[in-house]
């Protein structure tokens, strides 16, 4: 863990550089771009992600030689956010790993982080609603184990960053 290394795409007639992506090493099965801060809470099977509005894993997570990754999103709506299963699969299917996808700040799963996911902090911060599981801590940006006003306005700066 902590290795870093970066992938460029160049182009093969002027030899100029493309893209490139700075890459951290997750774990033996995923790497990760570096700025969308994937961290993984190997206790709680969790993959903590900072992206908005993917409906591709692959913006963020990068697979390793020899293993297949698949996301189930959460809804039918086909995105991926907040309580969507990453599976890791061997190149023969066999599932080795599953997390669940945290999208910090997403807290009602839609990918995004809105107006929408305001509300919901604020209904938690004032206990009108309960958030559990992967929903709670997308909603927990201040990593204080309570939802509070410092998670509401970090919810609320990430809509209007």
């Amino acid at each position: 863990e902590g290795m870093e290394g970066s992938i460029e795409e160049i182009c093969s007639v002027c030899g100029f550089i493309n893209r490139s992506r700075k890459l951290t090493f997750v774990n033996s099965y995923i790497t990760a771009d570096d700025t969308k801060n994937v961290v993984l809470d190997t206790e709680a099977d969790m993959l903590f992600l900072d992206i908005s509005a993917c409906t591709d894993i692959s913006d963020a997570i990068i697979e390793m030689d020899g293993f297949t990754i698949t996301v189930i999103p959460n809804s039918s709506h086909g995105f991926i956010g907040t309580g969507s299963k990453l599976k890791v699969l061997t190149t023969s299917g066999i599932q080795i790993a599953e997390y669940t996808l945290v999208v910090r700040g997403d807290v009602n799963g839609d990918s995004v982080c809105d107006v929408l996911d305001c509300m919901l902090v604020e209904l938690a911060r004032n206990n009108q609603t309960t958030l559990e599981g992967a929903y709670y801590a997308a909603a927990n940006l201040a990593e204080d184990d309570q939802i509070d006003m410092n998670d509401y306005s970090a919810v609320v700066n990430r809509v209007f960053a």
